[in-house]
């Protein structure tokens, strides 16, 4: 029997190659004023892709203050220095372009622009985030976080601690999905942020609060992940497969916002706040820890998974078909290229408790709550130990 569950939509969605060009008229049809803050990551700037965007939305009429002042992961201090600019610039609207930082970093400082608390003020939801005046667009440039459709905001505090933020008004109004804008993406980020996507999927799927409706955009999106990410490492200029793997992000970050993330988000996020490891990388490398104990506890959904994988069903009873996943999930990590070891960042069991203690603190411990197998902290120290050993 499907239990009863709420499912909310709050954004509207724009697909198409050359849909950034064309930002200027979009943006023209939901603002009554012409002045844009545009948040970008420097990558970004860098490989002209801002140009593009900027270029239409000066066509129209548009005046653009841009703030840059990102690198690596989203934290409290840029995006403080982010709702500064918002403050003062009072814009009709807000852009985040770029990956999940840019974007993060963009919702997070709309959000905050109307008031004057900081952004730890609101770290793990312990504050209701204000009331955002402007309109928010998000145009990713990577296809992995999903950053463009969930209401979370990720970033790291003055202890270089991981946490986040939630709210409704953290939902952007606008998000606008351009192929052409991944097609310069390196090929290891290509790898690491599908994989991100594929592992949001796979632990919003499995996720205690899962749902049908989550499930249908986790287990497309994972089919979408598989059936495309070679193929986009083979042929990074090919627009229909970076097309499908920017959906697959999208749908991806729709489950991950209906459901959350699992136990794999918890380990990851210890595995970057303490040795900086990229995300895609490191949830990829954890949800491979812990497949096994999350397919015995969820049996049904992992076999709807290793489906999804693309492993073919033989008649085999459903716990045989899901360990077959967990192989399929396994060699396709493999085929991504992304290093399985983590003694190149000097990770070693030296760091064990510590990895422990982050995975479990408060910023992450609902995710290992809310995790299909519930796991001790026993299973946490294994789990690490088998990521170490490798």
């Amino acid at each position: 029997m499907i239990s009863p569950f709420t499912y909310q939509l709050a954004t509207s969605i724009k697909y198409g190659s050359g849909h950034a060009s064309k930002i200027g008229e979009a943006l023209r049809l939901i603002c009554d004023e012409k002045k844009i803050v545009m948040i970008g990551d420097p990558g970004v700037i860098n490989i002209g892709i801002t140009d593009t965007v900027t270029a239409s939305l000066k066509r129209h009429g548009f005046t653009i203050s841009l703030f840059s002042d990102l690198s690596g992961e989203a934290s409290a201090k840029s995006i403080d220095a982010a709702a500064d600019l918002i403050r003062t610039a009072r814009p009709a609207a807000v852009i985040g372009l770029g990956g999940g930082t840019a974007l993060d970093v963009a919702k997070f400082a709309a959000a905050l622009a109307p008031v004057k608390q900081r952004a730890e003020h609101y770290a793990l939801a312990a504050n209701q985030l204000p009331r955002r005046n402007a309109k928010l667009i998000l145009v990713p440039t990577t296809a992995g976080t999903g950053a463009e459709v969930t209401r979370t905001a990720v970033f790291t505090n003055a202890e270089h601690r991981k946490v986040w933020a939630w709210g409704e008004e953290l939902a952007s109004d606008l998000v606008i999905i351009d192929p052409q804008l991944t097609l310069s993406l390196p090929g290891p980020l290509t790898a690491a942020t599908a994989l991100d996507a594929m592992v949001h999927a796979i632990e919003a799927c499995t996720h205690k609060n899962s749902n049908p409706i989550v499930r249908s955009f986790g287990l497309h999106a994972i089919r979408l992940v598989a059936q495309n990410l070679g193929q986009a490492l083979d042929k990074p200029r090919d627009v229909d497969v970076r097309g499908k793997l920017l959906v697959a992000a999208t749908l991806a970050g729709m489950a991950l916002d209906g459901a959350g993330a699992g136990i794999a988000h918890s380990i990851g996020h210890a595995l970057g706040s303490v040795a900086s490891i990229h995300h895609g990388r490191a949830v990829a490398l954890a949800l491979d820890a812990v497949f096994s104990e999350n397919l015995n506890a969820a049996v049904e959904i992992h076999a709807d998974i290793a489906l999804a994988l693309g492993v073919r069903h033989g008649g085999e009873p459903q716990v045989v078909l899901a360990e077959k996943g967990a192989q399929a999930y396994r060699d396709f990590i493999k085929r991504s290229g992304i290093e399985a070891s983590l003694k190149p960042n000097g990770l070693s069991e030296d760091v064990l408790d510590r990895l422990v203690e982050v995975a479990l603190s408060e910023e992450n411990k609902p995710m290992c709550h809310n995790n299909c197998y519930q796991a001790s902290e026993a299973d946490i120290h294994r789990f690490f130990q088998r990521l170490l050993s490798r």
